[in-house]
């Protein structure tokens, strides 16, 4: 299977909601355990997520947790995981999130109230 096939499988599965105050983007675990036919040791859903610090300022994107014990698993979910935070980034984006920025010398990055 390719890694396109993959991530437009993916794509076509993301669920999750964004907002100013974070929020989640992911697949559930099954789905992509059923579409590729390997097992993942990981959480039930892959996917990311984002905190709200407060006072207007978003935190940094966290990515699910897994256990590397498997080479080609592990490869998968490094790039399924990626593409996902991508995709929460320009869904950001397109949402008009990042509109006002703000430093949080915490998450070392610029984010949006």
């Amino acid at each position: 299977m390719k890694k396109q096939e993959i991530l437009e499988f993916v794509e076509d599965k993301l669920q999750g909601d964004l907002g100013h105050r974070g929020g989640s983007l992911f697949i559930h675990k099954e789905q992509l355990e059923d579409f590729t036919g390997l097992d993942f040791e990981a959480t039930t859903k892959i996917g990311c997520y984002c905190n709200y610090l407060g006072g207007g300022v978003r935190g940094s994107i966290l990515k699910s947790e897994y256990r590397e014990t498997r080479i080609k698993q592990k490869r998968i979910l490094e790039y399924v995981l990626k593409f996902i935070e991508n995709k929460y980034k320009e869904y950001e984006n397109e949402q008009g999130l990042e509109d006002d920025n703000l430093y949080c010398p915490r998450c070392e990055v610029t984010r949006a109230y």
